[in-house]
């Protein structure tokens, strides 16, 4: 896989060697392709990427099987964000819509997971970035090749750019 705007893309992030970025793919395995080239490509501007994946598939899973008086992750999972310098978010779907099977009676847990992570996250600076996915075009509201055509045109832009639309 190759998507020709992404050094352009991750130049826009101004990102500096030693930087320490968390890579989260908020997609299913099907997506982890992106996870691995935006993660490369970071390297290659002297950051360090350290790469999450969040599925739909797995919270489902990981939440199903946890009782309300067990904490599904304690602090020190919270903690490892510390040395965190930047955080890139791949949205290969809408990360607030969980699982259709999603257990209802875990959704305060579950609630309560995203609040903490936001919070662990809150003084970093995070970039959130649209994927070339069916599912984001489908959430946009756009055919496929038409949602690709306007991603790769915004991402394209001069770097200072969208450093601009971030910042806004």
């Amino acid at each position: 896989m190759k998507i020709d705007y992404l050094p352009n893309l991750i130049s826009a992030l101004g990102l500096k060697s030693g930087d320490v970025v968390l890579v989260q793919l908020w997609g299913e395995n099907k997506h982890l392709p992106f996870l691995d080239i935006f993660a490369e490509e970071i390297s290659k501007h002297g950051a360090q990427p350290i790469k999450q994946q969040f599925s739909r598939v797995y919270l489902k899973d990981q939440f199903e099987k946890l009782s309300h008086t067990n904490k599904p992750f304690p602090d020190s999972y919270f903690r490892q964000f510390a040395g965190v310098t930047a955080v890139v978010n791949l949205m290969a779907y809408n990360l607030i819509t969980t699982h259709p099977d999603f257990p209802a009676d875990k959704l305060d847990i579950y609630k309560q997971f995203m609040d903490r992570l936001a919070s662990a996250l809150t003084d970093k600076p995070t970039y959130a970035l649209r994927l070339p996915t069916e599912e984001m075009a489908a959430e946009e509201g756009m055919e496929y090749g038409a949602f690709v055509r306007r991603l790769t045109k915004t991402y394209s832009a001069d770097a200072a750019k969208l450093r601009l639309m971030w910042e806004s």
